[in-house]
């Protein structure tokens, strides 16, 4: 349960990236690439700005990260035959210098595949009404997300299913 948010979505999602990505930190970018209308492409390579942890540290983090999808607060976001790592994430929100009451920031942020990470969503809700633990309000809308992409990718799931 956390005590508010320092940083900006692009931050927290760019430093979970590096966290489960191999230990890598890359440029945000919104975009891999623009097509013209004409059909002329052009690729926007990634920049790659440090390293951040140790490969082996960043294998571990996402295996500990897929379980809290699959046995933890993040089970919301599970998806049975695939492998999706996250964290759910509740903060108290400030407002003049003070805990305001009742009022959260409520967020899951997650990746797919746990083992090769190739997509992450940061899914936030600001001062959600009712429920507001990131595993209620945020794990789902990620799963969603991940669903769509699995169905658009048409991935196949794992042979070890839980």
């Amino acid at each position: 349960f956390g005590q508010t948010v320092a940083l900006t979505r692009l931050q927290l999602a760019g430093a979970v990236a590096a966290a489960v990505n191999g230990g890598n930190y890359y440029q945000p970018r919104l975009v891999s690439g623009i097509v013209s209308p004409d059909g002329s492409a052009e690729e926007f390579s990634p920049v790659l700005k440090q390293r951040v942890i140790s490969a082996e540290a960043s294998a571990m983090l996402a295996e500990m990260l897929e379980g809290v999808v699959r046995d933890g607060s993040g089970k919301n976001a599970y998806i049975a035959g695939y492998k999706v790592g996250g964290k759910t994430g509740t903060a108290q929100k400030y407002e003049d210098g003070k805990i305001a009451v009742g009022k959260y920031v409520s967020s899951f942020v997650g990746f797919f595949p746990a083992d090769d990470p190739q997509d992450l969503a940061l899914v936030t809700g600001d001062a959600p009404q009712g429920a507001y633990y990131g595993s209620v309000v945020a794990a789902p809308v990620a799963k969603e997300l991940f669903s769509d992409i699995i169905a658009i990718k048409n991935i196949a799931p794992y042979e070890a299913v839980r």
